[in-house]
Order: C-alpha cells, then structure tokens, then sequence
C-alpha cells in the first residue's frame, strides 16, 4: 500500500523561547521566598519536538506536546515545600510565589532546623552540540528517515506484515535559580524508534527496537545492520511458545532484579521524596546526623 502525500516542505524550526529569558522572573521570585525561609529554588523547564511516523500504510507528522512550567520550592529546616507555576508568565509566576509564602507562613519555619547551602556563585550554561542542526532538515526530509527505516524492515522479510517507524526530536530547555546560582541547560535529542510485526503459519509476534542520543538530524537514522537484527530477533519469536496464563516463580539476574525493584519502590523511597513529602511510605524517626 502507498503512503499518503508527504507533508509540504517547512524548515519545521522550533518555536520555544530561550529559557534564559525567565531568568528575571525566576530571580524575583526566589528573593521574595528568601525573606520567609532559610532557603529557595526555582526550577523551570520547556519542552518542544515533532514526531515523525511512518507505517505500512500512512505517514504522519505530529507536534510533541509542548512543556512549560516552573517549581518553586523552599525549605523550611524540615521540609521542602513545593509549588508549580502552570508557565513562565510574570503572573503566574508571582501567583506561585504568593501560594508558597502562604505556605511558609502556615507551616512555619525551624529555628533550629537543618540549613542548605547554596554553593558558590556560579552562572553557566551547558549545551548539546548538534553536528547537522534538525532545523537545516524540512519536515518531508525528517519524514523520509521513518519511511527509508520502515522501508528497510518490509523488504527483510516477506514475512513482516506491518512496521512502524518514529523519528522524533525533542529539545528539552532547564533553568535552575537558586541563591547564589543560575544554571541552564539546553539537551537536544534525536532518536528512531520502530516496531515490526510478523506473522507465519498462524503465528503473529511482535518487537520493538530503535536507538537513541542526544545530538541532531544525524542520530535520526537506524542502521542496516540495527534493522537486520530487529527483523531476526522477531523471526525468532514466531517459533517461541506461549506462556501459559497464571502465578509464577521466577528468577532474575542481579540486574534484573534491581531494575524490577528500583522501579517498585524505590522511586518513592528515595530522600528527597520524604523531605517533599511525596513518598508513599512514611520516616518517623531520624535515622542519621543532620550533618550527613
């Protein structure tokens, strides 16, 4: 089957502001919580990217849902309050900040509680290179990359029945305002991620695969040798037997295992969780010196 017409040629360039711009904003808003807590931070971040799919039987360009905001948080000795501004305009920046003085007032703070330092001064900003900038490439280029993938996976195996190729960028923007620092960040990052179904005598399986780096237009490509072994690998799984339904005991490798509970629980029991008060599970005595 054909695809449908390629989208009209755009430069398709990224339409976020420069984070760096909010600094003032954020700035003002960490003095006003300075003068209630003994210590507050900004973190602000926008997001931005296009996702480019190619199937057996249509192409697609769709935008990646945009990210704006900021969190303004304050410690009070005891714990971090924290406070989400639904973006980076004046307005809803100093309605945050309002918010979490409120906050402050009704938590109040430890006379005697522990203290964050703050750090040096320091302003910096990190950037990730591009070594072919994604906006020198219009959008029907960027779309041709998930069709010549998705192209690659048909002609491996008369036995693919359908596959599916996504190009995306995304460009990620983070401004941290703290005291004594400003620091920003601007992450790019190109990926190609697919999907190849097969089927043989009755038997269907599926299998995704696909790479990943921060960088430009250069990561959005799959090699042959990539495409080669995703198709493999699934050829494979036509021959493999169903698990049947049901409990079972199972084994993992030290690896496995740690992901398996890392992922469980261990997101919601890592510190900073119960100093912001977002872990499920509760501390109820000190465990270590302050000084640690």
């Amino acid at each position: 089957m054909r695809d449908e017409p390629l989208a009209s040629s755009s430069s398709g360039g990224s339409s976020a502001p420069d984070l760096r711009d909010s600094k003032p904003t954020l700035k003002k808003a960490v003095d006003e919580l300075m003068r209630h807590a003994p210590y507050a931070h900004a973190l602000a971040q926008a997001k931005d990217g296009t996702a480019f799919r190619a199937t057996t039987r249509s192409t697609s360009i769709e935008p990646v849902e945009p990210v704006r905001g900021a969190v303004l948080s304050a410690w009070t000795g005891r714990a971090m309050l924290e406070v989400t501004a639904p973006s980076l305009d004046a307005s809803d920046v100093d309605a945050a900040t309002q918010k979490l003085v409120d906050m402050l007032a009704k938590e109040g703070v430890a006379p005697n509680g522990a203290r964050i330092d703050p750090g040096a001064p320091l302003e910096q900003d990190f950037v990730v290179a591009e070594q072919i900038p994604i906006e020198s490439l219009s959008l029907d280029d960027r779309l041709a990359r998930a069709v010549d993938v998705k192209d690659a996976i048909h002609k491996r195996d008369p036995r693919v029945k359908n596959a599916i190729a996504r190009a995306t960028h995304v460009r990620t923007q983070e401004l941290f305002v703290g005291p004594t620092r400003r620091l920003y960040q601007d992450l790019k990052r190109a990926e190609i991620v697919c999907v190849v179904v097969m089927e043989e005598n009755g038997n269907a399986a599926d299998l995704h695969g696909g790479r990943g780096k921060q960088g430009g237009a250069e990561n959005l490509t799959l090699g042959d040798d990539d495409v080669a072994k995703l198709v493999e690998d699934c050829a494979r799984l036509l021959k493999a037997t169903r698990v049947p339904g049901g409990t079972f005991r199972c084994v993992f490798d030290p690896d496995m295992a740690g992901l398996f509970a890392h992922e469980a629980f261990g997101h919601g029991t890592e510190a900073d969780m119960f100093t912001k008060r977002r872990a499920k599970a509760t501390c109820a005595a000190r465990l270590m010196s302050w000084s640690l």
